[in-house]
């Protein structure tokens, strides 16, 4: 079994998760970006995305798949619920994850490679990002620690690399403010962050990010202009954010 991937994308973030839940040390391969290795990858993995899955001859792209699968053939308890109505809201939580944070956040850091985001994605990405987070807020089981109650599930794996993502953007926004200011969510982080596995893929993504947004790293310039355009009043990705939450209004600069 091999998988392909980095610390730094929060889709393979994902399947790291779900691997060390289960007590999986599958190590995450780099994945080949040109020559003779580059078209033997593609040849098992025709849209190049990562993370991607090799099993012996089963060959699977995309973080969720990939997720349930493991979930599925590695010892342990499921990460999905057994009674059939919190594995709805397992399934539904993750959803929202996949379809309302995930894309946005995605689209940023395409826009950072291109050079900077301008106005309209930086206000469409905080437009999509509040919109997952109202819908995890009023689906989310508080009765423990995670999204889905008291145990780590599909739902915390999606979500919290992608929290790391946006984490690196905070001191550019109002928006780290106003998520301290969800009690809820800000209390979860800080939870999760403490657990061992978690904490362990966050540090092996910071080490990745320092590379990537650092000097001399592909994105820097780009994080560096639109730093200025938030400077210069050109960009503000609170805008977007501030018309879903209230309460971020008083938080927005």
């Amino acid at each position: 079994m091999k998988l392909y991937g980095t610390s730094l994308s929060p889709y393979t973030g994902r399947v790291i998760l779900v691997l060390r839940a289960k007590g999986s040390g599958l190590p995450v391969l780099p994945w080949p970006l040109q020559g003779p290795d580059r078209e033997a990858f593609l040849a098992i993995n025709p849209q190049g995305k990562i993370p991607f899955l090799d099993d012996d001859g089963l060959h699977l792209p995309e973080s969720a798949v990939i997720a349930d699968y493991l979930d599925t053939v590695l010892p342990g308890p499921s990460l999905w619920p057994a009674e059939p109505r919190a594995r709805a809201r397992e399934a539904l939580l993750a959803r929202f994850i996949d379809v309302s944070i995930a894309p946005g956040v995605t689209n940023y850091t395409r826009a950072l490679l291109a050079g900077a985001p301008n106005a309209d994605v930086v206000d469409e990405t905080w437009a999509q990002f509040a919109a997952g987070l109202e819908a995890l807020e009023y689906y989310r089981d508080r009765s423990g620690p995670w999204l889905n109650g008291v145990s780590f599930g599909h739902s915390d794996a999606a979500l919290l690399p992608f929290l790391y993502g946006i984490s690196r953007f905070a001191d550019l926004t109002a928006i780290g403010a106003a998520l301290a200011s969800l009690t809820d969510f800000q209390a979860y982080w800080d939870r999760a962050t403490r657990v061992p596995f978690v904490a362990e893929l966050l540090a092996e993504a910071q080490v990745r990010a320092d590379l990537v947004y650092g000097e001399g790293g592909p994105l820097h310039e780009g994080l560096n202009r639109l730093k200025t355009a938030v400077v210069e009043g050109r960009a503000d990705p609170s805008v977007a954010i501030a018309g879903r939450f209230p309460w971020f209004r008083s938080w927005r600069r």
